[in-house]
């Protein structure tokens, strides 16, 4: 998982790997930590690369959405692949879509 501090200084982009594992979760959880206690305001959920993603990591990353915005961190979605957006549909969580920029 590769995590970068943007331009401007208050801005984060996170790529998600390929497979969103346990692995991969416990790794974006410590990222989003990380954010949440670092005083960003903005940050780029790049789902670009990820191919596979569990029901479990699809409820990790509503959670951490909602915990973002509910600290004022405005999160956009980046590289939404048809097959993930589908996914997100079906677990009726659309609303992250339209909650954030895609």
């Amino acid at each position: 998982m590769q995590g970068e501090l943007q331009f401007p200084k208050d801005s984060w982009r996170l790529t998600l790997p390929r497979k969103f594992d346990r692995v991969a979760q416990k790794e974006f959880e410590a990222r989003i930590q990380q954010i949440l206690s670092g005083g960003y305001t903005k940050l780029a959920l790049d789902l670009n690369l990820v191919a596979l993603i569990s029901n479990s990591g699809l409820g990790q990353i509503a959670m951490a959405c909602l915990d973002l915005k509910a600290k004022g961190i405005q999160v956009n979605f980046v590289g939404i692949s048809p097959k993930i957006k589908g996914m997100l549909d079906r677990h009726g969580l659309s609303d992250l879509l339209a909650a954030a920029k895609v």
